[in-house]
């Protein structure tokens, strides 16, 4: 009776403890975090950013790292009271491995479902872009420089020839310095330069993109041949005749009497004339012999403005000037304003775009005059005051 009565004391004690048990596992499966979601890596070489989704109400998370052909796992903790910690930066990882990532919310001791497991590679950082800068343009040589390329280790120099090639060849294929001096190269002849980044790891080679700059060697005043004929459809010469031609002398005589009889006057021996209507420009030189008039030295076509942006009509003077101008891809050379400093110039063509072979001028410009890199050139080293006219 007396155990009886002892067994029966004990039940209710046994019920009432398995209860509080049970409540408590419930307290504590009912606490366990959300589980983590948007797990999003941003890999590098040696490092890799990890980021993912607030998880409301947790302490923190943990964050399991594996490198898969090591089968290690590496476990960081971050402690998060305000739960807008959402990222970490795990650093000290292989190059070109593999690796496994998922993140787990906890609060207090209790650890909540692991993220989907997400893969990566660390990688192999190519190098920058360069910027290549022209430094000078002689008879026979060249010589540019380039910006700095990271992480690069050297440097590969190509060129192409485009009237006679179609691809780029290398010609240097290990260039330790950012400036280069070509030579023995052809006056006269465009060259295109194209230079890009190297660095190497295990035996493979990385490669940063091209820069490319298009080169003519400066030819000398007195290599420059002359046609002894030149098409022109100018109205002052009787007629819009696009066949008839016109020589070298007859130009001379329309600027040595078109001003009242007497020849145009400019600042210096330099006299530069736009002819519109047969989208050429000449330059012509003040001579000794005769005296005081103009011999013509340059004849060139070129490009002027079409519809609203015509190329301005009239009498000006060359002043100021700018050796570069970006048109948004493509950039000019030479620059020779003759209505103020920043508005329409006399400049090269527009390159990478365009050749120096322009067969034929045409109207294409926002009112500049483009002609082939040779004769900018020239008329930005030597015609600063010089008169220039547009009819």
């Amino acid at each position: 009776m007396m155990k009886e009565r002892m067994t029966r004391k004990k039940i209710p004690m046994l019920l009432a403890a398995l209860a509080a048990v049970f409540i408590m596992s419930s307290c504590v499966f009912a606490a366990a975090p959300a589980r983590v979601r948007g797990v999003k890596v941003s890999a590098g070489e040696t490092g890799a950013k990890v980021r993912w989704n607030m998880v409301r109400g947790c302490d923190g998370y943990f964050v399991y790292l594996l490198d898969v052909a090591k089968n290690k796992t590496y476990t960081m903790k971050i402690p998060s009271p305000t739960t807008t910690m959402r990222k970490i930066k795990a650093g000290n990882l292989r190059r070109l491995s593999e690796y496994k990532v998922q993140v787990a919310a906890y609060k207090g001791k209790t650890i909540g479902r692991r993220s989907s497991v997400v893969r990566f590679n660390t990688i192999i950082i190519p190098p920058s872009a360069v910027k290549i800068k022209l430094r000078s343009e002689l008879k026979k040589e060249v010589n540019f420089a380039w910006t700095k390329s990271t992480p690069c280790q050297y440097y590969e120099l190509w060129r192409r020839i485009p009237e006679i090639e179609k691809k780029a060849r290398l010609i240097n294929g290990k260039v330790k310095s950012r400036v280069v001096k070509v030579s023995h190269l052809k006056a006269g002849v465009t060259y295109i330069f194209y230079v890009r980044g190297v660095r190497e790891y295990k035996g493979k080679k990385y490669y940063g993109p091209f820069d490319r700059v298009t080169l003519t060697p400066y030819i000398p005043e007195q290599e420059i041949k002359l046609a002894n004929t030149i098409n022109t459809t100018y109205a002052y010469y009787g007629g819009t005749n696009p066949t008839r031609k016109y020589s070298k002398a007859q130009l001379e005589a329309y600027v040595n009497a078109n001003n009242n009889g007497v020849p145009y006057a400019s600042a210096n021996k330099y006299l530069v004339w736009c002819n519109t209507n047969n989208f050429h420009v000449y330059i012509f030189e003040k001579g000794l012999r005769p005296a005081g008039r103009w011999t013509l030295i340059y004849s060139t076509p070129c490009i002027i403005g079409r519809g609203s942006h015509n190329t301005p009509r009239g009498f000006f003077n060359f002043s100021g000037r700018s050796y570069w101008h970006d048109y948004g891809g493509n950039h000019a050379e030479y620059l020779s304003y003759f209505t103020g400093v920043g508005t329409n110039a006399v400049h090269s063509l527009l390159y990478p775009t365009q050749s120096d072979n322009l067969g034929a001028g045409y109207k294409a410009s926002g009112g500049c005059v483009r002609v082939p890199r040779r004769y900018a050139k020239f008329i930005y080293d030597n015609c600063q005051g010089s008169t220039f006219i547009v009819r």
